[in-house]
């Protein structure tokens, strides 16, 4: 029998409030798994990109790299204001590859030895700091010590973002 004769017969028909719900259900389970696919394509793809950019950029010259430092800590960096022109150099971010490349420019660029950098932790008391400062240290290769310095943000979280297992509050180098 045609779906268009069915269809005619059983117009009037309704469903049961259960029914309605399974349906329900299951239209929302499909957009949840079409939504992860598309994140995973989408990961998948700036994976490719970032490899492909990895390779065409390949080995950083000197000059590069103080280019690059440069506008980072344009961008990012703590400048001298009038007020105080002694203040010192200052870079803060979150991401562990800026973090390492303004390092990477401070020790190559600007010879400053490791020993005269500080290092401060931002994070949200309810973090957990030890993790952090693990976390640092390992990503820099630097000693635990060099992580002492801890500024906690004390104001309630209104959000989900930088409260899970992967956040470990911001680094700031000062020089």
């Amino acid at each position: 029998m045609a779906k268009s004769t069915l269809s005619l017969w059983l117009r009037s028909v309704g469903l049961a409030k259960r029914q309605k719900q399974r349906l329900t259900e299951k239209k929302r389970a499909g957009q949840l798994k079409g939504a992860q696919t598309k994140r995973e394509q989408r990961i998948l793809l700036s994976e490719k990109i970032k490899n492909e950019a990895a390779k065409e950029v390949g080995k950083i010259s000197k000059r590069e790299l103080w280019l690059i430092g440069t506008a980072l800590y344009w961008a990012e960096g703590t400048k001298q204001k009038e007020s105080n022109p002694s203040q010192k150099v200052r870079f803060s971010n979150s991401d562990p590859r800026m973090i390492k490349l303004f390092l990477k420019w401070l020790t190559e660029i600007c010879s400053i030895p490791l020993e005269n950098l500080n290092f401060e932790i931002y994070i949200h008391e309810t973090a957990n700091i030890e993790e952090a400062k693990k976390y640092w240290s390992n990503i820099l290769k630097l000693p635990l010590s060099k992580f002492q310095k801890t500024r906690l943000k004390k104001h309630k979280i209104k959000t989900n973002r930088n409260i899970n297992k992967d956040y470990h509050g911001l680094l700031a180098i000062l020089a």
